[in-house]
């Protein structure tokens, strides 16, 4: 009576096989995935533009006091109560800042215009709640309108943000992205 042969193991061809396939699986789903991380990040730090304004908003309305927001370039915004003083044009480096936003510019750009299109550094909302003026915020990577985000504040003071590489919610494209 003979015993039969058990086998241990896998075989070379067998474990060549499974890396090979291993390996093109990875090649598809890695440039995904990277694809995947940096729309997240994009929309994370719009999300979190949205929260920056809304705050802006309530405090204008909660403190009763006008508050600034100054765009001082792509990469840090701020907010502060708006002085009254005579040249007193920017947050000043003190407790009067009420809360920073601050951008990694390899991650993305933010951009302030007024509803013409023409870059601006303020906006200002006052005690009632409404805005300076109504304005737009594009939220970009490398200058790619179809991962980029509009923010819109509209001159009675609300926030809308709009799909992702959309300028309105009625499916109209992004024409440009600075």
């Amino acid at each position: 009576m003979s015993c039969a042969r058990t086998s241990q193991g896998f075989t070379l061809p067998e474990l060549m096989i499974v890396t090979a396939l291993v390996g093109i699986m990875a090649f598809i789903a890695v440039p995904n995935f990277i694809q995947l991380t940096r729309n997240n990040q994009i929309q994370a730090k719009t999300e979190e533009l949205k929260s920056f304004l809304v705050f802006a908003r309530s405090e204008a309305v909660t403190q009763r006091r006008s508050i600034k927001i100054d765009a001082l370039d792509s990469t840090l915004w701020k907010i502060c109560y708006a002085s009254a003083a005579p040249g007193s044009n920017k947050c000043p480096d003190d407790a009067n800042t009420l809360r920073n936003l601050e951008v990694d510019s390899s991650i993305a750009k933010l951009v302030l215009t007024n509803a013409g299109g023409t870059a601006i550094d303020q906006l200002l909302y006052r005690p009632n709640g409404t805005a300076s003026v109504g304005a737009l915020i594009t939220v970009c990577r490398d200058k790619d309108a179809s991962t980029g985000y509009l923010t819109s504040i509209a001159a009675h003071g609300s926030v809308a943000l709009f799909p992702r590489g959309k300028s309105d919610n009625n499916g109209t494209a992004l024409a440009t992205c600075e």
